[in-house]
């Protein structure tokens, strides 16, 4: 392993950055969003280790940060860095129809209403 890294299944407070594809809305993104963490597409990991291989500086992230938006209710939001998706649940109430969607969600409105 050149560049030491690992894939995890679930989101932790250890992810440094989130490998996509393509943009859906998932818990893991939303996670990445409130927690200010780079989405990147995988190319970025290929040229890092290209780089690494070649004794060159990590890649402008800013080249592999915007992967295509898969769904249209995420057309609008912005993928870069926003303190204010901390504070975005403060004072709101949430009611789920069941306690299953409300475990799914708990954590993302826990943090987004700081």
């Amino acid at each position: 392993m050149i560049l030491g890294g690992q894939y995890i299944e679930n989101w932790t407070t250890d992810c440094t950055h989130l490998t996509v594809e393509e943009v859906t809305l998932t818990v893991k993104v939303l996670h990445a969003l409130i927690d200010e963490k780079p989405i990147v597409k995988p190319a970025y990991w290929s040229k890092f280790a290209e780089n690494v291989r070649n004794n060159l500086p990590p890649p402008t992230i800013e080249n592999y940060n915007k992967p295509p938006i898969a769904e249209a209710l995420l057309n609008k939001i912005e993928l870069k860095n926003d303190p204010q998706r901390k504070i975005l649940f403060n004072g709101k109430l949430f009611l789920f129809p069941k306690e299953k969607n409300k475990k799914q969600m708990e954590e993302i409105i826990q943090k987004a209403g700081k």
